[in-house]
């Protein structure tokens, strides 16, 4: 944490501190004398960084022009597992009102890369279940067909497990 986001945040958690204080305090004298020392501590966390600001160590341009990013490895994971699950649940539903039931699909892809780029599908038939209006149909080419419709893979990417 750079030291002007350290200055804001002390300020802000100084603050929140205030306004807790002003709910738990009694009525009375005491008040007084305990807002009096706590608005001092207040004024010195503000003008705490003066003195680097004269001194020339202080360089807020620096602050306030950087362009740094940073990625967080947690968030491109959860994001990227939302979307695969996501994906998935789309296809497999678009498979059921196709006639094709009992399909699970499970997505390979990098999910810690910027960037989600999706490897290969793989569908597990074990429990493929077939409604009678739909008893004629080649399940495999429905299934490719749905797959490719929703997710921007090869046919031989896609693995069939019966």
């Amino acid at each position: 944490m750079s030291g002007f986001s350290g200055w804001v945040l002390s300020i802000v958690g100084m603050c929140v501190l205030s306004v807790l204080i002003e709910l738990i305090l009694p009525e009375g004298q005491t008040r007084k004398y305990i807002k009096a020392i706590y608005s001092f501590f207040l004024i010195v966390v503000i003008i705490a960084p003066l003195p680097k600001l004269v001194r020339g160590d202080f360089d807020l341009e620096k602050i306030i022009t950087t362009e740094e990013v940073e990625l967080q490895e947690d968030f491109i994971y959860q994001m990227n597992r939302n979307k695969l699950d996501t994906l998935s649940d789309e296809i497999e539903n678009e498979l059921k009102e196709r006639g094709v039931e009992g399909v699970q699909v499970m997505i390979s892809a990098d999910i810690f890369s910027n960037n989600l780029v999706i490897e290969a599908v793989f569908v597990e038939l074990f429990d493929l279940v077939i409604r009678d209006e739909s008893q004629h149909i080649n399940t495999h080419e429905i299934i490719v067909e749905v797959v490719q419709k929703f997710v921007d893979v090869e046919k031989e990417n896609i693995v069939f497990n019966e």
